[in-house]
């Protein structure tokens, strides 16, 4: 095996074996990750998100139909995504958040347009492929599905999209059947 052929995610797996492995190494491992400047990646997330909010909700909400900025969205996530590759569990919640935010347009304005739904269905399934690939299916399966359950009924085929996706990773979860469009009537 060579080391530099492995990827992010394999390299933290082989560093946590070591550790697992004895105290020393994990002395080791706690001094040199010690001596080695980290990022505050929940400051940098927390920024992003509201980068994030900001951009998707850059409109004045008497405004019939909102003026979103989709790419500029899309950027700051892929840009987040990039530079953060080794911390998937942000890349995974950034993601989750850009949906959430999305469908809360819709739960204050209504059905928008297809190309909305697809902006959100894409963001849903790079957390998703994120999810599988760093073996994070456990902890975030309940975020994820609260996205899904969050718009049982939505236009464009977005539940359809999203329960479809959820349920591929997740055959045996079941999901809530409550339309989105009456939760505040009841």
């Amino acid at each position: 095996m060579n080391i530099n052929s492995l990827k992010r995610h394999e390299l933290v797996k082989l560093v946590n074996s070591l550790i697992d492995l004895s105290e020393d190494n994990k002395k080791f491992c706690e001094s040199f990750f010690d001596s080695c400047e980290m990022p505050d990646i929940e400051v940098i997330a927390k920024t992003r998100k509201k980068k994030v909010f900001k951009l998707v909700n850059n409109f004045d909400r008497d405004d019939f139909f909102p003026d979103y900025d989709f790419e500029a969205v899309e950027k700051t996530l892929k840009s987040f995504e990039k530079k953060y590759v080794d911390y998937p569990e942000e890349v995974i919640a950034m993601y989750i958040y850009a949906v959430e935010v999305g469908q809360q347009i819709t739960l204050d304005f209504g059905d928008i347009d297809e190309d909305y739904y697809i902006c959100l269905e894409n963001w849903f399934d790079r957390a998703l492929n994120f999810t599988r690939e760093y073996g994070l299916v456990e902890k975030f399966q309940q975020p994820l599905k609260n996205r899904v359950e969050a718009v049982t009924g939505m236009g464009w085929g977005h539940y359809d999209h999203l329960a479809g996706e959820f349920c591929s990773l997740y055959p045996d979860v079941e999901l809530s059947e409550v339309n989105f469009w009456e939760k505040d009537e009841a």
